[in-house]
């Protein structure tokens, strides 16, 4: 099963909260924290706080890989977009340590942007994430499952190689 996208107004058309600071840790043991003060989501992977690194920005939509060396960054509007007709508008960052973007997707690499379901006042593009042992699962609305993988970076959609 797919993790969902959390928060109150994922699946909603309300506005999504102003930035504000978080931590949380992942089934795995990573840490992860948003810090406003600093503009920065820190990633304390499971090696522990020697190898801690950062994404600059404050980040809304966080998804480390199991070890958390890695990091899907998704759309700050989360499971929504406010689609302006550009196939070209970044969806997913892929992070590495110490902080290094490695790749990004545009929406036009996993569907066509015709295909977006439309909700009240958005346009849903994506069902959440989940890491499956070298990458994340994830399903769009078109019904495609899709599996990235960070090292190598590599985008496949679930039964076809790329």
């Amino acid at each position: 099963m797919l993790a969902l996208i959390a928060g109150p107004a994922a699946w909603a058309d309300a506005p999504l909260p102003p930035p504000e600071p978080y931590f949380f840790i992942t089934e795995s043991r990573v840490h992860v924290t948003g810090n406003l003060n600093r503009n920065v989501v820190m990633i304390e992977p499971t090696s522990g706080i020697d190898d801690r690194w950062e994404i600059p920005g404050w980040r809304r939509n966080v998804h480390p890989s199991d070890d958390g060396r890695h990091v899907l960054i998704g759309n700050p509007g989360l499971n929504l977009l406010s689609y302006s007709g550009d196939p070209d508008i970044t969806v997913i960052e892929i992070w590495a340590a110490p902080g290094e973007l490695i790749g990004t997707v545009p929406l036009g690499g996993l569907m066509n942007p015709d295909d977006l379901q439309p909700t009240t006042s958005h346009y849903l593009w994506i069902a959440g994430y989940q890491w499956e042992g070298t990458g994340w699962r994830f399903l769009t609305p078109d019904g495609q499952f899709w599996f990235l993988t960070p090292d190598p970076l590599r985008l496949r959609r679930a039964g076809v190689e790329r």
